[in-house]
């Protein structure tokens, strides 16, 4: 999900249908979230943190999805 005029610019949410947790890293499009070099992450509501935007503007996040369980990535502006 895309907002690009508001304090959330951009939310993802993630399931692991597997019994087994999964660990990834992924590259998130954030394009038209209008950000521009670095974006605040949380994850699951936790203490946000600082990610890089490549030139392409996406985030490389490697996250733990539990067994069949969601997990939720927030990114708002710096």
């Amino acid at each position: 999900h895309i907002n690009p005029t508001g304090k959330e610019r951009a939310m993802a949410v993630l399931y692991n249908p597997l019994e087994e947790p999964v660990t990834r890293t992924l590259r998130i499009p954030l394009r038209y979230a209008n950000l521009d070099k670095s974006a605040r992450m949380s994850i699951d509501s936790k203490r946000a943190k600082t990610v890089k935007l490549d030139t392409e503007q996406s985030a490389t996040v490697t996250i733990t999805i539990p067994a069949q369980g969601m997990t939720t990535l927030l990114f708002t502006e710096k």
